[in-house]
């Protein structure tokens, strides 16, 4: 191999943490249910949102082409292949939808909510849905292996197209489930785009971050690495935008069934939070990002890309969390013990897997310089 790796952490390491975090997470959810599952629920959010990114990438990048695809390629792989991890660890989510949702709960009135939304607001019905949801994304992530055949390109294409419109739909599905029905009274028509984007910008940056830290050779590597910087810029530009448009609509028609979303996100403590977002997600990262000397230098970019993720989590802790707390104060350190947990599981199984797809994809690399 033409590639020193540095990815040092032991994927034994990492299971040894998760379980203990596991434990106490176990011990928590005796005692104090409702503060387990709302923590919970984020950290699934963000982790899950690593592997459907790279699904998404990966097509993306079978229909362009690209050498920036092949560069990172067996990360994305590698990435994509464990969302059946994250199918097991949302398990415990559908015990808990009654501590989440308030139209899960046995008090919940039907002419609560308008229209279909009593339809649709169902315990049983949602149960479905994400059912059908994780098989048709366990369906898609199991075709890897065909896209990395030379054979019937026009066949791949047509799959990898009619694989983003799925994708496309379910994920929007899977927003407008878990984060737009916490709230069951505010509607959004902007965060199905938001639950696109978003993950494709968490897994390119985690994919940066590897590529950086894997440290390859190759005398094209800073034009690799330049690209690469180029296309998170890009996404974070999209995010940054179809964020602010959000916040834009809901604030310009002033509804009290709308604003209601960011009433509660903007009051007290959450305003940093948001504000902290904002800047870690999307401000710093545009600054340095915008430096071709830094995109082309691993050592730097790596702490763009590092940026971009720390905001993506802090993002879903800020889409979740103010549904149920007044203010930020209002939590407990335990409150990180999940996003630990799934964490831990989920990076083990990733470093597992990695080497295999590093040693398959390297011909390759080195074809296209």
């Amino acid at each position: 191999m033409t590639e020193t790796v540095r990815l040092r952490i032991r994927p034994v390491l990492l299971l040894l943490i998760a379980g203990l975090a596991l434990c106490a997470c176990l011990l928590r959810l005796w005692w104090a249910p409702d503060a387990f599952f709302r923590s919970y629920l984020p950290a699934c959010l963000f982790w899950i949102g690593l592997p459907l990114g790279s699904l998404a990438l990966l097509m993306i990048h079978r229909l362009t082409g690209g050498g920036w695809g092949v560069f990172i390629r067996p990360v994305l792989e590698t990435s994509a292949g464990t969302l059946p991890v994250n199918a097991v660890l949302f398990l415990p989510l559908a015990f808990g939808l009654a501590h989440l949702y308030a139209w899960a709960r046995p008090d919940w009135t039907v002419p609560a909510t308008p229209g279909g939304q009593a339809v649709y607001l169902q315990p049983g019905f949602f149960l479905i849905r994400e059912g059908i949801v994780f098989v048709l994304w366990l369906g898609l992530a199991s075709t890897l292996e065909l896209w990395r055949s030379r054979s019937a390109e026009v066949n791949l294409n047509r799959r990898s197209a009619l694989g983003l419109i799925i994708l496309g739909l379910t994920v929007t599905l899977f927003g407008i489930d878990w984060v737009m029905s916490l709230e069951p009274r505010w509607t959004s028509a902007n965060i199905g785009f938001l639950s696109a984007v978003t993950p494709m910008l968490a897994a390119l940056a985690f994919a940066v971050m590897a590529r950086c830290l894997l440290m390859p050779n190759g005398r094209n590597a800073a034009l690799r690495f330049q690209d690469l910087g180029g296309l998170l810029l890009a996404f974070v530009l999209l995010w940054s935008y179809l964020a602010f448009q959000e916040y834009l609509t809901i604030w310009s028609e002033n509804l009290p069934d709308k604003t209601i979303w960011y009433v509660q996100r903007l009051n007290a403590g959450w305003r940093w939070w948001a504000w902290s977002t904002a800047v870690i997600c999307g401000a710093l990262p545009f600054v340095l990002l915008l430096f071709r000397t830094l995109k082309r230098n691993p050592r730097r970019l790596i702490w763009a890309a590092g940026l971009v993720l720390s905001g993506n989590a802090l993002e879903f802790y800020w889409l979740v969390l103010p549904s149920f707390y007044r203010s930020p104060g209002e939590l407990s350190p335990l409150d990180a013990l999940p996003f630990i947990a799934v964490g831990g599981f989920w990076l083990s199984a990733f470093l597992r897997a990695l080497p295999r797809a590093l040693a398959r994809s390297e011909p390759e690399r080195i074809s296209h310089g």
